[in-house]
């Protein structure tokens, strides 16, 4: 019997699913302790960092509150990046919000009718970056003590933003679409929102706990150590396992660089946070199933995107003339509780008069 290559695929997949099964029996005990830290690590690191400001990008986007404040942005992106002036807010908050924001919005716009699949899949390529709270709050500050370093890798992936957007805009035509002013509903839109960002931090989290698990199976049946040998041929071991952890999943990958003497450990970080790990990417995926949008352009921008990071860190420490120095603090999950708080409440409690005074006659609230 002729087996065709879907079928293989599929036979190949079962087969790891089965052994996988198996190793979750064997290991039970230690697959347990990996999926603890993954849950340490959405409690005290993905949740704080990420679900407030998840909700509210989405609702400023949404309801279109920010289109006048931030066409400013809008118009000079549109212009470098060639697509319409009013998506000025997705752009910002998915530059400013950490790795799966730009992809929900985008995908909510899609699925709003608001933005169409071939303009959405060429912002994907360059609306997937880590936030200010994760690479300050999450890296700089466990694994270097310094606030500065965490602002270089910020900066480092603003410029990749730039960069990666001019470049999928060259040849495209430019675009100049009027926005068509609606009435928004302000307590619907921010049910909605909140709700909506409820779901995609379930499957987010979902997704740190798996590759946790997948991590920690790597460990404990001595695979990992075996690719950290094979890899320490070419490279040193202790790089060879920030990477090898950090492209399945970047938050474990990043405290693991903590074992990298010198400015190789910030470029590995650099270079970590950019690509974003596979955990990210199939977060993404699941955000983006209902558009039917690719993310093969994505990974082909992404190895670009990665480069302008690694090169801007490079070039950020050249020219202030900093050291880099890794500290024991980075063993362990950091909780960044209070990133956001003192923003938050204000938004929340402006967000709670604008439902009292503006949306009286609200669909949901009655």
């Amino acid at each position: 019997m002729k087996l065709n290559h879907k079928k293989l695929v599929q036979l190949f997949i079962a087969i790891i699913g089965l052994i996988f099964l198996v190793l979750l029996l064997i290991f039970a005990e230690q697959v347990g302790d990996s999926v603890r830290t993954g849950v340490e690590i959405c409690l005290y690191t993905l949740i704080p960092s990420l679900f407030v400001f998840m909700a509210l990008a989405s609702f400023f986007v949404n309801s279109g509150l920010l289109n006048h404040v931030l066409s400013p942005f809008g118009w000079i992106c549109g212009k470098l990046f060639h697509i319409p002036n009013h998506y000025g807010p997705l752009l910002f908050m998915s530059m400013i919000g950490g790795y799966p924001v730009g992809a929900k919005l985008i995908a909510e716009q899609i699925q709003q009718g608001k933005l169409s699949p071939q303009i959405g899949q060429r912002m994907l390529c360059y609306c997937v970056n880590s936030g200010p709270a994760f690479v300050i709050g999450s890296v700089a500050l466990p694994l270097y003590q310094n606030r500065k370093l965490g602002f270089f890798l910020f900066f480092s992936n603003i410029a990749a933003f730039f960069v990666v957007g001019i470049l999928t805009g060259i040849h495209q035509k430019a675009i100049q679409t009027p926005i068509q002013p609606k009435r928004q509903q302000i307590a619907s839109t921010f049910v909605h929102s909140v709700l909506s960002s409820i779901k995609s931090m379930g499957s987010i989290c979902g997704f740190v706990l798996i590759f946790s698990a997948v991590i920690g199976l790597l460990y404990d049946t001595g695979v990992m150590q075996s690719l950290v040998s094979l890899f320490g041929f070419f490279m040193d071991s202790n790089l060879a396992k920030g990477l090898l952890v950090g492209c399945l999943e970047v938050t474990n990958g990043t405290i693991a660089c903590g074992d990298i003497p010198g400015i190789t450990s910030i470029l590995a970080v650099a270079g970590l946070t950019a690509f974003g790990g596979f955990s990210v990417h199939f977060q993404i995926k699941s955000i983006l199933l209902p558009t039917g949008i690719s993310m093969k352009p994505f990974y082909c921008y992404r190895l670009i995107y990665v480069l302008v990071s690694v090169v801007g860190v490079w070039a950020l420490l050249q020219l202030t003339q900093t050291s880099v120095s890794t500290f024991a603090a980075a063993t362990g999950v950091q909780g960044i509780w209070f990133s956001f708080s003192p923003v938050s409440s204000i938004f929340l409690i402006l967000l709670s008069l604008l439902l009292l005074l503006s949306d009286r006659k609200s669909d949901i609230i009655k």
